[in-house]
């Protein structure tokens, strides 16, 4: 299992968190809740590779290459 850092912001407004994270560049999401948040952060995560692998970019991070992952869920815990 792998982890990442997340960075999470309060919108007081919406009373939403902006999620962020060092450890993937690009990765951009929000929720409110923390089951929410994990559901967002896996949705946008895929997002990325699905991106990635169109543009044929690699990255990689802890020594984990994240091009070739299908369900991050077995890899990340939130």
């Amino acid at each position: 299992m792998y982890s990442i850092q997340l960075h999470l912001e309060l919108n007081e407004k919406s009373e939403a968190y902006t999620v962020t994270s060092p450890d993937v560049p690009r990765l951009v999401t929000e929720g409110s809740t923390p089951e929410e948040i994990a559901h967002n952060v896996q949705e946008a995560l895929d997002g990325l590779l699905e991106v990635w692998a169109d543009l044929k970019i690699g990255y990689r991070f802890s020594g984990l290459n994240l091009r070739n992952l299908r369900n991050l869920r077995s890899y990340f815990h939130f």
